[in-house]
């Protein structure tokens, strides 16, 4: 785990975030917090180190955001799914993106 602080001219602690890494450190947590907020958000990895999956969640554990990446065979991004729920201070947002690649010779 790796913590980052910030402080302001008081030396009073204004924001926190701690980095969660696994055993083949990649990203798998990122709890960010401030005096208005506090977010955790997880990563999700392939056999082949892709991220594809990541969700954050607000301090009472419901969704914030969840994004989720697919790749084909030759490790492209094909495809990214996203859910936004503003909870109530804008729309809530659910898009897809895909991704078609073009080879020339």
């Amino acid at each position: 785990r790796t913590e980052a602080c910030t402080y302001n001219s008081e030396d009073t602690l204004i924001a926190r975030v701690v980095y969660t890494m696994d055993d083949k450190e990649r990203l798998i947590e990122l709890f960010e917090e401030d005096k208005f907020h506090k977010t955790t958000t997880t990563f999700t990895y392939d056999d082949k180190d892709n991220m594809i999956e990541q969700i954050e969640t607000n301090k009472a554990g419901d969704l914030n955001n969840r994004i989720i990446r697919k790749f084909d065979e030759n490790n492209n991004l094909i495809e990214v799914a996203v859910t936004l729920d503003r909870h109530g201070a804008g729309y809530n947002q659910n898009y897809v993106v895909h991704y078609v690649y073009e080879y020339f010779e």
